[in-house]
């Protein structure tokens, strides 16, 4: 487990690493190579998931190729915006006598076998069929759960268990180029008893859900792999 001292110092890290690949991704547009400063921005906005401007890039860069990313991105951008929007101060919380005998929230765990994890893998599939345009099976490699959230990196195949063709996919270009791994990390969460995505990265090839953990106040504990 990361103590608060050395997370403070990954998250200026990581501030500095984004700032660094968002300026690798505008030298490698005016350059003329979209796929390369498409691959930075992404970095980038892993590393800092706050980092406006690199939402707006890869949302601009996306918009033809791949609009429900630049959709993603976009909305991503507006949040960060309204978030930092000066609000009126609330008035003071009255003490909340029940919340403080309330029982602890359950450490972070493996998600249940059976129908609790294909429930989770279903919505991923779903997920990634929309993005690919073609189905796909998956092979978790980490599923966890902590309270209404649940983690899970996952191997993508065919149907068939056969290695997926990127081919005529948005990745097309990242995978010719070895710039992207074949597998899948997902951040969900629970509403009105469905899985919905919340986070995701087809083909990562970086600690993506580090920026995940910070941006959701998430524990570090649900995204480590099983025992």
């Amino acid at each position: 487990m990361l103590s608060s001292q050395a997370t403070f110092a990954q998250a200026q890290d990581d501030a500095q690493a984004a700032q660094r690949f968002y300026a690798a991704g505008q030298a490698a547009m005016e350059d003329g190579d979209r796929v390369r400063a498409v691959a930075a921005w992404r970095l980038a906005v892993r590393h800092d998931p706050t980092h406006l401007q690199g939402w707006i890039a890869l949302g601009d860069a996306l918009f033809d190729t791949d609009p429900a990313f630049a959709a993603t991105a976009y909305r991503r951008a507006l949040d960060i915006l309204t978030d930092a929007a000066p609000t009126a101060a609330a008035p003071a919380a009255e003490p909340d006598t029940a919340s403080a005998t309330a029982p602890a929230e359950p450490p972070p765990g493996p998600l249940a076998p059976g129908e609790e994890i294909e429930g989770v893998l279903n919505t991923v599939a779903e997920h990634l069929h929309e993005e690919l345009g073609r189905a796909v099976h998956l092979s978790p490699i980490v599923a966890r759960r902590f309270g209404t959230h649940a983690f899970v990196i996952a191997t993508i195949r065919r149907p068939d268990g056969r290695r997926l063709d990127w081919e005529n996919t948005p990745y097309a270009d990242m995978s010719a180029a070895d710039m992207m791994s074949e597998t899948s990390m997902t951040l969900l969460e629970q509403q009105d008893g469905s899985w919905r995505v919340k986070e995701h990265e087809t083909g990562p090839t970086d600690v993506a859900w580090l920026g995940w953990m910070h941006f959701h106040g998430l524990p570090q504990a649900l995204f480590g792999e099983d025992e």
